[in-house]
């Protein structure tokens, strides 16, 4: 599938913004922290942060890896989860475009994504992400015409690793 450099654009700016969430939430989900009403602060001084210091990518390059406030440095890990969901939301979009499959391997991905960074940054694995995926392999099963037997033997495999992991 050829797409316009827009689109292109559009996708990735998504998918960044997409990704400072995921950032947020593999951020805050192993301290147990609130991941919807909570506003966003600066780790270091705590001051929330406004509009202009949370656009994906451009906010941390901006302020050069600092925070505007307290002047104290920003972790890299925000821009790398941002411009690796943006380059995954590319990648999806050019593989499945607009479809409801591609839609669920990127919600996928990204929980994958989540996973990933809570692992290496605090040897967790959020079992709320993993019953996410684990449930996510219905409607796969069902859009993909796989059978419910081999996707389900997949996702209580998957589900199970995580949760002996925990042993």
């Amino acid at each position: 599938m050829i797409s316009s450099n827009i689109e292109n654009i559009f996708i990735a700016v998504i998918g960044s913004m997409i990704g400072s969430f995921i950032g947020m939430l593999s951020y805050r989900l192993p301290l147990s922290m609130d991941v919807v009403m909570k506003r966003s602060a600066c780790t270091k001084c705590n001051h929330t942060l406004g509009a202009l210091d949370l656009i994906p990518i451009f906010s941390w390059i901006i302020s050069r890896g600092a925070c505007r406030y307290c002047k104290e440095t920003i972790s890299p890990r925000y821009i790398i989860i941002e411009i690796i969901a943006a380059f995954l939301s590319l990648y999806l979009y050019h593989k499945f475009a607009l479809t409801m499959l591609g839609i669920l391997y990127f919600m996928v991905s990204l929980s994958l994504l989540v996973l990933i960074i809570t692992d290496l940054e605090h040897y967790i694995i959020p079992d709320s992400i993993q019953i996410f995926l684990a449930l996510a392999a219905i409607p796969i099963a069902i859009i993909s015409h796989k059978s419910f037997a081999d996707l389900g033997i997949a996702a209580l495999a998957g589900l199970a690793c995580g949760l002996l992991l925990k042993i």
